[in-house]
């Protein structure tokens, strides 16, 4: 679900921005910290003393973090945000491939409809955690291109079938608008946060399409090797 934490500076992404994959213990604890932020934010989540917000999908085999970052290393993160050592934005990419069969979040939530709609004979990509620092609306939307890119590279890799997200009822016109996604259920609990989740998705062969209209989706074969889970 997107979610933005309390707004900085309203200003444009800086040209340094760069996303990482968080696969250090420092950079995956600097994603769950602007998740907490974020979501606390708009009450999704009760306060905790870790000021993390993390869950068991993060530890699975099949899933990735990745962060937008002003720079190469999180100490380098001084232009969106007032403490200077918080990334831009982070996403989580999760990848079902069903002879492995590990499961994604939504599928919790919504399992009916993902065999009804879709099938668990399909390849399945998910974003979820989808968090930004910033709450203005053209660096939200910049970033959420930037990050995107990386569900993209994943389903390119892993050959899916479907891209499926799930969001908040509110949300679910802009993502129509953005990569086309249709809803694909009623409002449901989500696993760790209050909000009700829509699921939405579309087969990848449309969002690819939308990708390749977006120069900043857009991403070839040989850089998505790079980057995928």
């Amino acid at each position: 679900m997107l979610q933005s934490a309390t707004p900085t500076l309203v200003k444009p992404l800086p040209a340094t921005a760069t996303v990482v994959r968080a696969a250090t213990p420092a950079l995956r604890d600097a994603a769950f910290k602007l998740r907490y932020r974020a979501y606390r934010a708009t009450d999704s989540i009760p306060e905790n003393g870790s000021q993390r917000f993390r869950d068991p999908y993060d530890y699975k085999p099949n899933a990735m973090t990745y962060l937008l970052m002003d720079g190469d290393e999180p100490n380098a993160m001084t232009y969106l945000l007032m403490d200077g050592d918080e990334p831009i934005g982070a996403i989580r990419a999760g990848v079902y491939i069903p002879e492995r069969g590990i499961g994604l979040p939504s599928f919790e939530s919504y399992r009916d409809e993902i065999a009804l709609r879709i099938g668990f004979d399909r390849r399945i990509v998910e974003p979820s955690r989808f968090v930004t620092a910033e709450t203005s609306f053209d660096v939200m939307l910049d970033t959420q291109f930037r990050l995107f890119r990386m569900i993209a590279a994943n389903a390119v890799v892993h050959e899916a079938d479907w891209v499926i997200t799930a969001m908040r009822r509110k949300h679910v016109a802009i993502y129509r608008r953005l990569f086309g996604m249709q809803p694909l259920s009623d409002p449901k609990p989500y696993p760790g946060v209050r909000d009700l989740g829509v699921l939405c998705g579309l087969p990848f062969r449309d969002f690819a399409a939308m990708c390749a209209a977006e120069p900043r989706l857009a991403i070839d074969r040989d850089e998505a090797g790079r980057y995928a889970a």
